[in-house]
């Protein structure tokens, strides 16, 4: 294969790892919903607590990741 394809590989990877992070950031809000606060177990009003997560505790995320950063180090080490 070619450097340049090595190199289009390696942003798709990054990209698309970017595009799933982002998605994940998007709908955790969403899916999480309202938790109760442990302070007010005996009120009947809740406190949203949003859990943010790291870009490396998805698998897919982290995987793309190193995927697209090997293609990048391929195309740079070939030698056309």
């Amino acid at each position: 294969m070619d450097k340049k394809i090595y190199y289009i590989l390696g942003t798709i990877f990054i990209i698309t790892s970017g595009f799933f992070y982002t998605f994940e950031r998007v709908i955790t809000p969403s899916i999480s919903g309202q938790i109760p606060s442990s302070s007010q177990a005996g009120n009947a009003s809740t406190a949203t607590i949003l859990l943010h997560s790291s870009p490396f505790s998805n698998l897919f995320i982290a995987a793309f990741i190193v995927i697209g950063v090997i293609f990048f180090a391929s195309g740079y080490a070939k030698n056309d």
